[in-house]
């Protein structure tokens, strides 16, 4: 019941052409190179919901290293604050792999907790991927969050830092009537290329399945 009051509110709403909304209707791809297999890392087809007065989203799709033949399928809760585009991507849920042991799903799950904002597509200075923009969902927005891989690095004189690596995430949101614009091309940075430890455990994992599979 609850669901269906949400529905009819958003299509109350959009037919009264407002840009305020309680559920919205949302898509995500994105590709990445993924230096552990000298290729590309592919988020395609993920589809889901987010709710501007929760903040509170979640979203299934599937996750793909081709030159592994890897294949992981899951879904995944987030948060986004909608006054500052800021918030977190949580650990994966109903996760399957074309590994048939798991191994995959268990490499990927490390990336992806870490800090999701709405960015400047394609900033001039690398670093203004750790600032929020302001944002509005509005029918048939498309732009760009960034997922911040966070890492904790070791120094040489002994002490610890934190290291941010962008991944830009091409997102969409519509209402129930409205449809996805094809969102802008975005270059990826070079601190991208350094993709995140977790996806380095990923690779070691399925190497070491082939290894024992020979």
């Amino acid at each position: 019941m609850k669901a269906t009051k949400s529905l009819l509110a958003l299509s109350i709403l959009t037919a009264c052409g407002s840009a305020e909304a309680t559920v919205w209707s949302l898509e995500m791809n994105t590709s990445v190179f993924f230096p552990a297999a000298n290729g590309p890392l592919n988020m395609v087809g993920f589809t889901g919901t987010w709710d501007d007065v929760t903040n509170n989203g979640t979203w299934s799709g599937t996750t793909t290293i081709p030159n592994f033949k890897t294949s992981i399928h899951y879904t995944q809760t987030f948060s986004m604050n909608e006054a500052t585009g800021a918030g977190t991507l949580h650990m994966l849920t109903n996760c399957t792999d074309n590994t048939g042991t798991g191994s995959a799903c268990n490499g990927l799950a490390g990336p992806l907790s870490g800090t999701l904002k709405n960015t400047t597509v394609n900033p001039a200075n690398v670093d203004d991927y750790k600032k929020q923009l302001p944002f509005t969902p509005t029918d048939g927005w498309s732009g760009q969050w960034t997922l911040q891989i966070i890492r904790i690095t070791s120094n040489p004189d002994g002490s610890t830092g934190s290291a941010f690596t962008p991944v830009p995430m091409n997102v969409c949101f519509r209402n129930l009537e409205g449809s996805c614009t094809p969102p802008p091309s975005v270059p990826i940075p070079a601190a991208a290329w350094l993709f995140g430890s977790g996806l380095l455990g990923l690779a070691g994992a399925i190497r070491r399945r082939r290894t024992a599979t020979k």
